[in-house]
């Protein structure tokens, strides 16, 4: 075994870089458990923050004095467009129903009628329609005979 390691080099190198990183996470973990540890981090997160406050007054001065916008008024900007992107984006969906609807509409009125909706050709006379009338109120039948009644 010890001369196949010999004969791969990357084989013995991976098996060293394992181990070492096996070690620092074990090392690392047990550190940044310590209270002291995390004093230090929460010291130097708050005087990170106090800085970015400090500095941020002057360089708002100075983008004003330049014309240019600050961080509020970029996010401001950032959000006005999103708004508007979005409400531009339901418009085009309505227009798009719109005009389905529209073309559909269209495509109804120009195709040919279907032939039973088809106008007669010749007007009828009175007669004619009570004629017609008088024959389907004879053909129906009663509820009760729909129903399977007396």
């Amino acid at each position: 075994m010890m001369l196949n390691a010999c004969l791969n080099p990357f084989e013995t190198q991976k098996k060293l870089f394992d181990a070492w990183e096996k070690n620092l996470a074990t090392s690392m973990d047990r550190m940044m458990r310590k209270p002291e540890y995390m004093s230090l981090v929460s010291q130097q997160l708050g005087s990170t923050l106090k800085l970015r406050g400090m500095l941020r007054e002057p360089v708002d001065a100075t983008l004003k004095s330049l014309g240019l916008p600050n961080q509020d008024e970029l996010q401001n900007l950032y959000k006005t467009v999103n708004d508007l992107e979005s409400r531009m984006l339901d418009l085009e969906e309505r227009l798009e129903d719109s005009e389905d609807a529209r073309s559909a509409m269209a495509a109804r009125m120009e195709a040919p009628p279907a032939p039973s909706a088809a106008p007669a050709k010749k007007a009828r006379t009175k007669s004619a329609a009570r004629a017609t009338r008088s024959a389907s109120t004879t053909t129906r039948k009663s509820p009760r005979s729909r129903k399977g009644g007396k």
